[in-house]
């Protein structure tokens, strides 16, 4: 077996001889130490015997103690430094402002002198002050307050010196890596900003929904300062920092509407991390102002001009202006169906329209009472696609029918896309069959046995057949049937396949489709293509189903591959079966509007609408000028759109002749076929419209 000692050793003596009791007892007694004055671990108490006898040789007692209690000690040994620390009386015990109080505290292994500045300094600290905390002298605190303009680490050195006078190592650091770092500077800021998300002008405007930003840095890390932003002083502030270390900040206000026009105003209250208070800012060192535009513009006048006695014909100048009740940013005005240019200030705009020949012709759905969905490429979003440019996905398109029943598709794979230059340069929506391209109406109900869906779309080049639009148990479509070239409507309702198809459709070219269901006359459905009739089914003996459901527009809501493959451009629906002359202007409308004048022949009469005088039939009446104004003010608040002046004038368009009707002569001679000598004449005629009074050279 092996022995091995386990403990520590602290000295192994070893000597020639056996040692006598008396001299082991010696060793051991000044081992110990035990002087009853002592204390002092690290020193060695002097001891000594005196061994005497007389001049007769008689032995004195051994002395080994002083008889006035007096003693010496040995100490060699330097003293030694323990939990060595430093703080301060700030907040932050790490950091130190001017005035702060910063101790340095220690023990020793043994007692020590009473130290002096040249034994302990502290960097920055004016004189300091030296208290022993215990009885012995091992426990010290060594203090000082801060000077004005002292900055950086609190540095210090302790050099002690024991009873003995033994000098310890110097000592530079803490034990419990404490420090405290002077810190007498006032931050500062700089980079201050203030942004909105207005989109018109981000450095003066803010509306309702936009967001005002304050941003900042700081010269160090600060304190989360007290912001005041837009008189709210609730709001929460972010350290942008990269590395969250204090030195960037920002503050975001939302304008809400409703809220008070204002400039906006702020104030930012800072200091540092050592408590030093900084100059307090607000918006006067900003260099710009936000102003907080809650107010929704309108316009005070608008106004219709031109013509003779309120009525334009063919050349006549129409005059439209208007003037807003503030400053007007980029108005957009459509008259007589053209998007025209503007004149004028900030407040103050007018524009013109040279009236064209067949102006006067065709019918625009606005004012229908029968209407109840009416989607316009060229006014996908309400203010002529300002918010659209070429190629966005379409995730709303508005009801221009004042009913509210919009289209949307929410999932971003299937939106359709919005071309911005196609068909007559108006702008169409493409449907992808591919990526199953659809958009769905709220759900809305016609109210009514009947129905008129008129379409304006181009068929892209496939062999597959598409629902351009489904309403309940109608739909209308391309293909499906008797080739890709078809045309046609089914009723599905209660199982019946009421259908009605014509090969008329060519590939990539822009074609008017409507599809017309009139109960009252013997169930029948009626099928038209670019103006003229053809198709009809008079034994469908379903009516609609006029319930409130959701409508599919670019395919059947159950079939897998009926996704419709091409343009739309205008989509129409009325709660009635249009007589044939309201679908005649209502499909000039559509011609003239998408440049189909080539191709489309309105009232089917043989002549294309480009060569027909009266595409329309016979105009009896005047066309009133219609005009849009979208308008926002400069912060972007958007104006109610105006189509009605507001001093009553209007213009009417008449660009037809008028024609004579039931023109007679007679005479008030008994035979009223001749007439002699002051015999009275009378030629009669009427009229197909109000004339001028009539005059000799007429």
């Amino acid at each position: 077996a092996q022995y091995f000692f386990k403990g520590v050793i602290d000295e192994l003596r070893i000597y020639e001889r056996a040692l006598t009791h008396s001299e082991i007892f010696e060793l051991y007694d000044f081992e110990q130490n035990n002087h009853p004055q002592s204390g002092n671990q690290n020193s060695k108490l002097v001891k000594f015997k005196i061994r005497y006898q007389d001049e007769a040789g008689n032995e004195g007692i051994v002395v080994d103690n002083t008889t006035n209690r007096s003693f010496v000690r040995i100490d060699t040994t330097n003293p030694e430094l323990l939990d060595v620390s430093i703080t301060s009386n700030n907040l932050d015990n790490t950091t130190a402002r001017k005035d702060d109080k910063v101790t340095l505290s220690f023990k020793s292994t043994e007692p020590i002198q009473t130290p002096t500045s040249p034994d302990i300094t502290i960097s920055g600290l004016d004189t300091l002050e030296f208290n022993k905390i215990d009885t012995e002298g091992k426990h010290w605190e060594v203090s000082g307050t801060v000077l004005a303009s002292k900055n950086g680490n609190a540095s210090f050195s302790i050099e002690v010196l024991d009873l003995a006078g033994n000098k310890g190592s110097p000592v530079t650091a803490t034990d419990d890596n404490t420090q405290v770092v002077l810190d007498t500077t006032p931050p500062t800021l700089s980079g201050i900003t203030l942004v909105s998300t207005n989109a018109n002008d981000s450095q003066a405007f803010a509306k309702p929904g936009d967001n005002i930003t304050l941003s900042f840095n700081s010269s160090e890390p600060i304190q989360i300062p007290s912001i005041t932003l837009a008189d709210n002083d609730s709001l929460t502030v972010h350290d942008t920092s990269s590395d969250q270390d204090g030195t960037s900040w920002k503050v975001v206000y939302t304008v809400t509407a409703g809220e008070a026009e204002r400039d906006t105003t702020f104030s930012i209250d800072f200091k540092d991390i050592a408590g030093n208070e900084g100059e307090s800012k607000d918006q006067t060192v900003a260099t710009n102002t936000i102003k907080i535009d809650t107010s929704i513009p309108t316009l005070s006048v608008v106004s219709l001009s031109g013509g003779t006695n309120n009525l334009a014909n063919e050349g006549d100048v129409v005059t439209l202006s208007f003037t807003g009740s503030e400053n007007i940013k980029n108005p957009m005005v459509l008259l007589s169906g053209e998007r025209k240019p503007l004149e004028g200030t900030k407040t103050s705009w007018s524009t013109t329209y040279t009236v064209k020949a067949k102006d006067d012709v065709g019918k625009s759905p606005y004012g229908i009472e029968e209407l109840v969905l009416w989607l316009d490429a060229s006014n996908i979003d309400d203010r002529y696609n300002k918010s659209l440019s070429d190629g966005d996905k379409v995730a709303e398109w508005i009801d221009l029918s004042g009913n509210g029943n919009d289209a949307s598709q929410s999932d971003s794979g299937k939106q359709p896309e919005f071309l911005s230059n196609t068909i007559n340069s108006k702008g169409s929506i493409s449907f992808d069959r591919n990526s199953q391209a659809h958009m769905v109406t709220n759900a809305y109900s016609t109210g009514s046995d009947e129905l008129t869906v008129v379409a304006v779309f181009k068929k892209g080049f496939n062999e597959n057949h598409g629902k351009i639009y489904y309403h309940n148990s109608i739909s209308i479509h391309h293909g499906h049937v008797g080739g890709s070239s078809t045309f046609g409507a089914h009723n599905w309702r209660s199982g019946y396949y009421g259908r009605i198809n014509s090969d008329v459709i060519v590939d990539d070219v822009t074609s008017i489709g409507s599809y017309r269901y009139q109960k009252g006359e013997g169930n029948k459905a009626k099928l038209n293509f670019n103006g003229p009739q053809v198709g009809e089914n008079s034994s469908v003996s379903y009516s609609i189903d006029s319930s409130s459901s959701v409508k599919y527009i670019g395919r059947h809501p159950s079939g897998t591959d009926e996704f419709f493959e091409g343009e739309i451009a205008e989509l129409l629906v009325f709660n009635s079966a249009l007589s044939d002359l309201e679908l005649i202007k209502v499909n000039t409308y559509l011609s003239q509007k998408w440049g189909l004048e080539s191709t489309v022949d309105s009232d089917g009469d043989g002549l294309k609408d480009f060569e027909d005088d009266a595409p329309a039939g016979l105009i009896v009446e005047s066309k009133p000028v219609l005009f849009n104004i979208v308008f926002e003010d400069e912060a972007g608040n958007r104006g109610m759109i105006a189509d009605n002046t507001t001093d009553s004038t209007f213009i009417g368009i008449d660009t037809t002749s008028p024609e004579l009707l039931d023109v007679s002569i007679i005479s008030n001679n008994s035979d009223n076929t001749t007439a002699r000598k002051d015999d009275q004449v009378t030629l009669s005629f009427k009229t197909t419209e109000p004339i001028q009074t009539p005059t000799d050279s007429e």
